[in-house]
């Protein structure tokens, strides 16, 4: 539930590449026969790019994680507080309750991470990065940084 793509391209990586040594002995050996693919049901995937990096936190808190988790690590999730643009890198549901907040609000800080109110839901923000710098966990960007309930991420 937490796999981001780059966790799942690490890991097909390796699958794809002896799937296809397995699949060219076995075609060489004419244990099996090539099959062209068919059109149907093929679609065109784009290439991911940074204009689906801005998060819009008035969506339901699944998908916002969905969104961190598949663009991780490239282009990256994005969103700004106050005037700062911040990738956040890693977080998970924390509630599926509707807050009453306004969507990308701070609504709690601590050492475990960042509540921010989602159209539905809230997400915990476990890890987050600014222009520059590297990916922290919130433990240790908020020792350098302060955030309070209350702010608002926007996109």
């Amino acid at each position: 539930p937490d796999e981001t793509a780059g966790d799942l391209a690490a890991r097909l990586s390796g699958q794809g590449a002896d799937l296809l040594v397995h699949t060219l002995r076995r075609l060489e050996a004419g244990q099996i026969t090539p099959e062209p693919q068919g059109d149907e049901g093929a679609v065109y995937a784009p290439k991911l790019t940074r204009s689906l990096a801005p998060i819009r936190w008035d969506r339901p808190v699944t998908m916002v994680h969905n969104q961190i988790r598949g663009l991780q690590p490239y282009p990256g999730a994005t969103s700004f507080l106050a005037e700062q643009m911040m990738k956040i890198t890693a977080g998970h549901p924390f509630s599926f309750q509707t807050p009453g907040a306004e969507p990308g609000t701070v609504l709690a800080v601590d050492k475990e991470g960042i509540r921010v109110a989602c159209g539905e839901g809230i997400l915990l923000v476990t890890h987050l990065q600014c222009p520059g710098g590297k990916p922290l966990a919130v433990a240790q960007f908020i020792q350098g940084h302060e955030i309070q309930a209350g702010e608002v991420f926007r996109s």
